[in-house]
């Protein structure tokens, strides 16, 4: 007995036989690739697919699409130069600390940053001489 509030589910299938759900159901058969059919689509190169590796390897042509040049540039410029002091400062730092020539700190803060522009994948980051710790 169902008391009140009880919930009643109730489950309708289509009545089948066995030619009716073989006719509504057929098998689909997978094609079975050879190695050799796995090397040419390896090596097959369409625009879509050289638009996808320049992206991975130059990640900034995909942000400057999308860039917001007014609205954005003021702040990365303030920002960029306060994280280009800390860099720069750091790298003279480290050199006078480890006993090298200025200029090696000067090299160590600039060229990093100017890699990872083209190269890096993160908006906030900040790269350059960091005294690793030794175990």
């Amino acid at each position: 007995m169902m008391g009140p509030g009880a919930k009643q589910y109730v489950v309708a299938r289509p009545l089948y036989s066995e030619d009716s759900f073989a006719e509504e159901h057929e098998k689909v058969y997978r094609h079975r690739k050879t190695t050799l059919d796995h090397i040419k689509q390896y090596f097959t190169c369409d625009s879509k697919r050289a638009k996808n590796a320049a992206l991975s390897l130059l990640p900034v042509i995909g942000w400057v699409k999308i860039y917001r040049l007014k609205e954005w540039l003021l702040s990365d410029i303030v920002s960029g130069v306060s994280t280009g002091l800390v860099a720069v400062l750091q790298g003279l730092a480290y050199c006078l600390l480890a006993s090298l020539p200025p200029w090696y700190g000067l090299f160590s803060a600039f060229f990093p940053v100017v890699v990872y522009f083209f190269l890096g994948t993160s908006r906030h980051i900040s790269v350059g001489p960091f005294p690793g710790l030794k175990a």
